[in-house]
């Protein structure tokens, strides 16, 4: 039977392994995005993305603009950045205001 701090052990075990492969993951795109591997950068960032990591999602969507490793696909990069933009992510946030692209789910617009 697992007592509450065996269960609790385990969770916390479970998310630091998890946060250990998601920085490695992360590590590992950045190297592949400064290497012009553009293919492999896609590869490793869409999980993350996918999961939530705003600066994965900031990065699909300067990949998704500028067509790199990918057909250029500017709403495709104005959704990346919507998602990373929502977590506060500040240079995503200066990305749609440089193109006029209006921030969804903004607090400031419920006052």
């Amino acid at each position: 039977m697992l007592t509450m701090k065996t269960a609790r052990s385990i969770f916390l075990l479970t998310g630091m392994i998890y946060a250990s492969c998601s920085f490695a993951d992360m590590q590992a795109a950045m190297q592949a995005v400064n290497n012009n591997d553009y293919a492999t950068a896609i590869e490793l960032l869409t999980p993350e993305a996918d999961n939530g990591e705003a600066e994965a999602q900031y990065q699909m969507g300067l990949l998704y603009a500028d067509g790199l490793g990918t057909e250029a696909n500017q709403d495709t990069a104005a959704e990346y950045m919507q998602m990373a933009a929502s977590q506060e992510h500040e240079e995503a946030i200066t990305w749609l205001t440089d193109r006029d692209i209006e921030l969804e789910g903004n607090p400031e617009d419920d006052c």
